[in-house]
């Protein structure tokens, strides 16, 4: 689909001074109303068409860019179309030296995908490291993993990995019946560099998680049919929840640096019963830790700054991750403040989609006579300067 060109013809349609709607069509999830008219005393035409394909932006096209050809008898008109969140609707104007009213038109429609964090390689999940401590062996392919950090997300590892089944005493331990690709989004998941759901990968991963025990696949899939899906008539009920009782440090380890070089025996602290953790209320830590464990609590509007603050402080990248994510589908906060979120927290999807709505000179200069614009990032402010420039 990421190649796509979406072509349509309209019928001949006669207009004049009385018309208004000439057309309602949807094509390749593109619904369009075109509307139009005469104006026999300047001899002119006026068109507008008004763009709905929110169902492309729920499959991550950014925007639509090409062009709209009017034709009648006598000519052919040619508008240039830039179609984005915020810009839906065409209109133009055009003088005819002729009284013949009959028009149609064509559009030819390029989709733009929205840019986004690179899915993490099945080699880079799965490679030998010094954290991974277990190889499984699935469609004969080798991967290298956790046992902790798989015991900690799952029921299922937990007793594989256990003295109590032979598996446990295993070098490489077989994964049968199941694909290297369904195992590998399963695991992907709650990676510490998470990939998300989509409307094509729930059910298999609702199945997967199921089947072995990960409730934050589970949990993650519930939130994505809850707030993003388009699935229709989806009712699907989790009960799925666990207790497991494994090395916390471990787990807290394969999530974040800062935890991984503050239990090691490098640090005072590595070799303690008890650590403090000072600086931090217990709720605002209990809610960092909350958003990545096994059954995790979903960031929200009310949550995402101070999550953005700890995430940072304690260099948990998939919480990071995890907020921009949901800013970029699902808050209501002013898009100007997620754009200097975005700055000051390294978030440069989101970054990059508020710089591609800077579509109009007016948006670039309101943007760089802000008050906090002199507090962002070097880097940030070039974009800003580049995009002003397209405009000039």
């Amino acid at each position: 689909m990421a190649n796509d060109v979406f072509v349509y013809s309209s019928d001949y349609h006669s207009v004049n001074g009385d018309t208004n709607v000439l057309e309602t069509k949807s094509h390749h999830k593109i619904k369009c109303i075109w509307t139009g008219t005469i104006y026999y005393f300047l001899k002119e035409y006026n068109f507008t068409w008004k763009f709905n394909w929110n169902k492309l932006r729920n499959q991550g096209v950014d925007k639509l860019t090409g062009h709209i050809y009017v034709s009648n008898s006598y000519t052919v008109q040619k508008i240039d179309v830039e179609l984005t969140e915020n810009n839906q609707v065409i209109t133009k104007e055009f003088g005819s030296s002729h009284s013949d009213g009959d028009v149609y038109y064509d559009y030819c429609l390029t989709p733009h995908y929205t840019s986004i964090s690179e899915k993490p390689s099945d080699d880079e999940m799965f490679a030998p490291s010094d954290q991974n401590d277990a190889i499984l062996i699935v469609e004969g392919k080798k991967l290298h993993v956790n046992k902790t950090f798989l015991s900690y997300h799952s029921e299922y590892f937990r007793a594989l990995f256990s003295s109590n089944f032979k598996e446990g005493q295993m070098d490489e331990i077989p994964i049968g019946d199941v694909s290297f690709k369904d195992f590998a989004l399963l695991l992907s998941i709650f990676h510490p560099n998470p990939v998300f759901p989509n409307d094509r990968t729930v059910e298999k991963l609702l199945e997967m998680g199921r089947r072995f025990l990960v409730p934050s696949a589970l949990s993650s899939a519930e939130h994505h049919l809850l707030n993003m899906s388009k699935i229709n008539d989806e009712k699907i009920s989790f009960s799925c929840k666990i207790s497991i009782n494994v090395s916390v440090f471990q787990f807290l380890s394969y999530h974040s640096e800062y935890f991984r070089a503050l239990f090691s025996s490098n640090f005072k602290e590595g070799q303690m019963d008890e650590i403090p953790i000072g600086e931090v209320s217990f709720e605002d830590f209990a809610l960092l830790l909350r958003t990545f464990y096994p059954d995790p609590v979903f960031v929200t509007d009310a949550t995402v700054e101070k999550l953005l603050e700890m995430a940072r402080r304690f260099l948990v990248s998939s919480v990071i991750k995890v907020a921009e994510h949901h800013l970029l589908n699902m808050s209501k906060i002013d898009n100007q403040k997620m754009f200097y979120l975005a700055d000051e927290y390294g978030m440069p999807t989101l970054l990059e989609k508020y710089i591609r709505g800077l579509d109009t000179l007016a948006k670039a200069k309101q943007m760089k006579k802000s008050k906090k614009y002199e507090q962002l990032s070097d880097k940030t402010k070039l974009k800003v300067f580049d995009r002003f420039m397209d405009f000039i």
